[in-house]
């Protein structure tokens, strides 16, 4: 047999959201760019030792179920410059609990409402699926170039690797948002606060949703969520604002972060951020704190509104 090996790590991406939940799609893939890939199953070898006349393993081990795979990769957040969010990304904010009306993103907790993605990954020969995924994500800013990224963390249903050669390659030709780019702006209950970077968690907890068939696995279930912001504000002194003093009350804090890449803008609005952790940092010699907060339900009957992310045009002539 000629071996191929060794096999340079080339790799890319499409996405699909499922029409049922868990059942692979390939009809009209989205493909896009990302970063520091990483897919693995996570079925365990079951050893079999038996009682044979030695010690040791006497029978073959087997591959359990359920058969879950996973997959980690980072993704540029970008938009169209026509006031709209990159398509591959609307996908996968979707599979991570995400509802979309117009260009205006929300959590849901409906599962009805909630979407399953295949994920095909194609790397330098090898094509790998994952089906039914539901995940996690992370939006930050990259404190190396400024770029605003997400990281994204699911889990579906393993597919046995085959063979392939690349897709076509069609990446949007979209920059993505740059941190501080106008008319980017933050407040925290009201006041600017100079920040330099922000890290805001989906918060999901991602379970596998039994299936007697397919292997164990139907498709990951989002089955709850704990979104937070993380941010490093300038720290103040008490009578001008006192962070500790409303972190103890569980003072309640009106939030906005506004993104932009020189043609489009996303709002991220949180109505009822509430201080969870805060220690003591500094930025170049700067005081500074760590700052946790959770996002809490703004009207308890109706849920689902502990933030909202919305994309427009940025209003720059």
């Amino acid at each position: 047999m000629d071996l191929t090996a060794p096999l340079i790590k080339l790799y890319t991406m499409t996405v699909e959201v499922e029409t049922d939940k868990g059942t692979a799609i390939a009809t009209t893939p989205i493909q896009e760019n990302i970063y520091d890939l990483v897919t693995n199953q996570e079925m365990p070898a079951i050893q079999r030792p038996g009682s044979g006349k030695l010690p040791g393993n006497s029978m073959p081990a087997v591959i359990g179920s359920p058969r879950v795979g996973k997959a980690t990769f980072t993704m540029e957040f970008r938009g169209t410059q026509g006031a709209a969010m990159n398509t591959a990304l609307v996908a996968c904010l979707q599979a991570c609990g995400c509802e979309q009306s117009l260009q205006v993103y929300t959590p849901t907790g409906v599962h009805a409402t909630q979407e399953t993605v295949t994920l095909t990954f194609y790397e330098n020969g090898l094509k790998k699926i994952l089906a039914g995924c539901m995940g996690e994500a992370e939006i930050y800013n990259n404190a190396e170039d400024g770029r605003i990224l997400v990281d994204f963390d699911f889990t579906g249903r393993w597919t046995v690797p085959t063979d392939a050669g690349f897709p076509t390659i069609a990446n949007s030709t979209a920059n993505p948002f740059i941190w501080g780019t106008p008319p980017g702006a933050f407040t925290f209950g009201g006041e600017s606060i100079k920040i330099s970077t922000f890290r805001f968690k989906l918060g999901n907890e991602v379970a596998v949703y039994p299936d007697a068939g397919n292997y164990g696995i139907a498709y990951g279930k989002i089955v709850n969520r704990n979104p937070t912001l993380t941010i490093d504000p300038d720290m103040d002194l008490v009578e001008n604002y006192d962070y500790y003093g409303l972190w103890l009350a569980g003072t309640i804090h009106i939030v906005s972060l506004i993104l932009a890449d020189g043609t489009d803008k996303a709002t991220l609005a949180i109505p009822r951020l509430q201080i969870t952790d805060i220690a003591e940092s500094d930025r170049d010699n700067v005081m500074t704190l760590d700052l946790t907060g959770q996002c809490n339900f703004n009207a308890i009957d109706t849920g689902d509104d502990d933030w909202s992310l919305t994309i427009a045009d940025d209003g720059v002539a």
